[in-house]
């Protein structure tokens, strides 16, 4: 996510890019302002090395300073721009079988045209990873006493993708604290 703050020069298209390589042709995708009068948003798509890119068209009226964003969800890629930052519009989602290992940036072209050096100015630059999935909850909670005051937890596990497990205890059911820190397998 970025917000486009300015152009000068002979600006064709400015915004962002993500895309599988250096390679020329590589599998990309990509949210722009410019051409055709410099207002207008495009979403552009390469699902194949080589291919020619495909365009989503956004909106016509775009203003600087824009936000923009392409988020990727699996191979789901989706480009929005806001012209604030909070209310967002979608301007097109394209499915592109990319590696996961891929570069992201912003871009500025100058196109065909000649003369003044193409410069963009962007600013609120951010890249945001999004946290694997919660684990699957425990099933199955049984808590035994032995009499002496000792409590007695067992549970079945479901989860796979877990790096521990933390018991936590409370005696008045706001304030927690954690009694034990076990392996992600324990039951």
């Amino acid at each position: 996510m970025a917000r486009l703050i300015s152009n000068a020069g002979k600006v064709d298209k400015a915004g962002l890019l993500m895309r599988e390589s250096l390679q020329p042709g590589a599998k990309a995708v990509a949210l722009t302002l410019g051409e055709y009068g410099g207002r207008e948003a495009r979403f552009r798509t390469r699902t194949e090395d080589g291919a020619k890119m495909s365009v989503q068209l956004g909106c016509d009226y775009t203003w600087i300073p824009v936000w923009f964003r392409l988020q990727r969800v699996g191979d789901t890629f989706t480009a929005s721009q806001s012209s604030d930052g909070i209310t967002w519009f979608t301007v097109g989602t394209s499915p592109v079988a990319m590696s996961t290992s891929y570069l992201v940036g912003a871009v500025t072209t100058s196109g065909r045209n000649t003369g003044d050096a193409a410069k963009t100015n962007f600013d609120n630059v951010m890249m945001e990873v999004a946290p694997p999935p919660a684990p699957a909850a425990p099933a199955m909670l049984a808590v035994t006493s032995s009499g002496s005051g000792d409590l007695k937890l067992t549970w079945t596990n479901h989860a796979t993708n877990e790096t521990g497990v933390k018991v936590e205890c409370s005696t008045d059911k706001v304030n927690f604290y954690e009694i034990a820190d076990l392996a992600g397998d324990a039951t």
